[in-house]
């Protein structure tokens, strides 16, 4: 019974370690939210910074075909 125990605190001490050094680790790597808005060279309104982000492609915005095929390729999975 006191192996198991021991066992148990030991698993339970390595889970929370994991979990302080991938929070240490997330909260190093994002962007804050200011790093996210600049200010616009064109009208001086604040937008979204490019440099740290990704846009959608605009047929994945306005476009049925994109999540059409995705729901054949999902059908093809099922």
């Amino acid at each position: 019974m006191a192996s198991y125990i021991n066992l148990e605190k030991y698993r339970n001490h390595q889970n929370r370690t994991r979990l302080l050094r991938q929070k240490n680790a997330d909260q190093d790597s994002l962007p804050t939210v200011s790093d996210l808005i600049t200010k616009s060279i064109y009208s001086g309104k604040p937008i979204i910074n490019e440099s740290h982000t990704t846009t959608l492609p605009s047929f994945i915005r306005t476009g049925d075909s994109f999540w059409r095929k995705k729901e054949y390729q999902l059908n093809t999975i099922v």
